[in-house]
């Protein structure tokens, strides 16, 4: 819109992924919705991932979907919120990166990486002419929740189902 700037922190899609979890899996309803797969990370992960047994929006590539432009409908073409069932994460190609990539270049005159919030409140504070505070280190309210033990193996999963993803971030 006219008068309008944006402004976006992009966040390491692996910390991304499993803080997405954590947080789905501390909400109500979370049983009922995902069963077992909230028993910890690696189960959440071996159903998601592995199994493929449960869907989780949190598996496409949301970063790169938001910034290139591309949200998906729900089956009433309405914009997607929570439940909505989102096109799978291999819609998300090339073309999505590309786009997303010129839009952070282009069109955000301030963005930055969660890891650097300091930084990103400078540069903020130097574009728009005001300050902001920004928690230096984001507590998830769910952050105890499900254990903090991610294996390499896993990490290298996510990290292939969010692969799109930690092409932007780098």
């Amino acid at each position: 819109a006219k008068g309008c700037t944006y402004t976006t922190i992009l966040r390491e899609p692996v910390s991304r992924f499993v803080s997405h979890v954590r947080w789905e899996c501390a909400a109500p309803g979370a049983t009922q919705k995902y069963g077992a797969a909230c028993d910890s990370i690696a189960t959440f992960i071996e159903l998601s991932l592995r199994r493929r047994s449960i869907h989780f929006y949190g598996l496409d590539n949301h970063q790169t979907r938001m910034l290139s432009g591309d949200v998906s409908k729900d089956r009433r073409g309405e914009p997607c919120e929570r439940g909505c069932v989102v096109a799978p994460p291999w819609t998300i190609q090339g073309h999505h990166l590309r786009h997303a990539i010129y839009n952070l270049v282009f069109r955000t005159p301030v963005w930055g990486h969660l890891e650097e919030v300091g930084n990103f409140a400078r540069r903020f504070r130097r574009v728009y002419g005001y300050g902001t505070q920004f928690p230096e280190d984001k507590q998830n309210p769910a952050r105890g929740h499900m254990g903090a033990e991610v294996s390499d193996d896993d990490v290298e999963l996510i990290k292939q189902a969010v692969s799109v993803d930690v092409k932007l971030y780098e």
